[in-house]
């Protein structure tokens, strides 16, 4: 049966093909893809840095203030070394104020010293210091974030320390003067002292002036106080002013003399008093009415203007005067029972106190001579 053998010869090729077709099948893994797959490229890093412009843009405050931080981080560390501080805070001022958002446009202040920078950002985010010599992500140090307008900024370096010195403005337009110390120890920065926390360093710090020793050993806050004396009525016009200083001890600065608080603190005023004629004539009225004519007299140009004194009942306790008007060597004051003219010579030696050289009344003999 010839047909019928070929028949199962045929089959038996047939399963012999599908046997060896179905062990060369292909697999999805040798199928070349059809469509085109976009890959991410590779970048240095997962996420943009804000530059200073966008990053004051940012509304939430708290994202705003770390964009912030690390944006001025980048343009100080970029920053090129040939521009003055002068000119590397204007360029920065320039750019945080192109955003056109700011609520506090106060400019930014920038004092460098070597890979260290003390930076006062605009719109009263704070007062900051950088260290680039700390490496890796090391955020900026605090100094201070009152800083609401800031207008003068003082830095004296040292070797792992820092003296800034600045002053703010209030709505009443007058200066505030502030002070801190930061030191750098094994575990990075810290304010180790700040005048606002220090008893009496508001004294006279209000339209104050701060001055810093180059070696940051002093400080000194020259200012006015008024209602520092029961023996005139005083007006921030009419007021003394006072040169206060700090002395630094170990990492942390005291007033020198101590500031009293007791009875004392009379004396501890004519100290610290700058030298003016409207000081003289506080002193020597004050010395007067508590029996002190020795050193009333110290502040008399001739012994004869204290018997004058006595004659016109300077010596008096209780009796409060009011200043009409203040010239540059004669002051012009009065109580309810008179009025009088004080006449004044300046100080012979540098820091040394004006001398009264005549009281009389309006339009009297200016000197003692009979």
């Amino acid at each position: 049966m010839p047909g019928k053998k070929s028949g199962s010869l045929f089959i038996l090729y047939g399963c012999l093909l599908f046997l060896i077709l179905d062990g060369c099948q292909i697999t999805p893994a040798d199928v070349a893809p059809t469509e085109h797959v976009s890959l991410p490229r590779p970048t240095e890093t997962t996420a943009p840095v804000v530059d200073v412009s966008n990053a004051y843009v940012i509304s939430e405050p708290a994202i705003r203030r770390e964009a912030v931080l690390s944006a001025t981080g980048a343009f100080l560390r970029e920053a090129d070394p040939r521009l003055s501080d002068e000119e590397l805070s204007a360029e920065y001022t320039t750019l945080a104020f192109s955003c056109n958002c700011l609520t506090q446009p106060m400019p930014a202040m920038i004092d460098r010293e070597d890979t260290l920078a003390v930076i006062s950002l605009p719109d009263g985010l704070g007062l900051f210091l950088y260290d680039f010599n700390m490496g890796g992500n090391i955020p900026a140090f605090e100094l201070s974030r009152w800083t609401v307008g800031l207008s003068v900024l003082q830095v004296s370096w040292g070797e792992d320390e820092v003296v800034v010195g600045y002053g703010t403005k209030g709505n009443d337009d007058l200066v505030r003067v502030h002070a801190l110390l930061a030191v750098k120890d094994e575990s990075g920065w810290r304010t180790a002292w700040l005048g606002d926390e220090a008893p009496g360093w508001w004294f006279n710090a209000v339209g104050g002036q701060l001055n810093l020793a180059p070696d940051r050993s002093l400080l000194t806050v020259s200012g006015s106080a008024d209602g520092t004396t029961q023996v005139f009525y005083e007006t921030e016009e009419v007021c003394r002013a006072f040169n206060v200083d700090w002395q630094r001890v170990g990492n942390t600065y005291v007033s020198v003399p101590p500031m009293p608080q007791d009875s004392v603190r009379m004396e501890w005023l004519w100290e610290v008093a700058e030298p003016s004629p409207y000081a003289t004539l506080v002193e020597f009225v004050e010395r007067l009415q508590v029996g002190d004519v020795d050193g009333a007299g110290a502040l008399a140009a001739d012994p004869d203007v204290l018997s004058t004194a006595a004659d016109f009942g300077l010596t008096l306790s209780q009796r409060r005067y009011q200043v009409l008007g203040i010239e540059p060597e004669q002051i012009v004051f009065r109580d309810l029972q008179g009025t009088f003219v004080a006449d004044f010579q300046p100080p012979v030696a540098e820091q040394g106190k004006w001398l009264i050289t005549g009281i009389h009344p309006p339009g009297g003999n200016t000197s003692n001579e009979n």
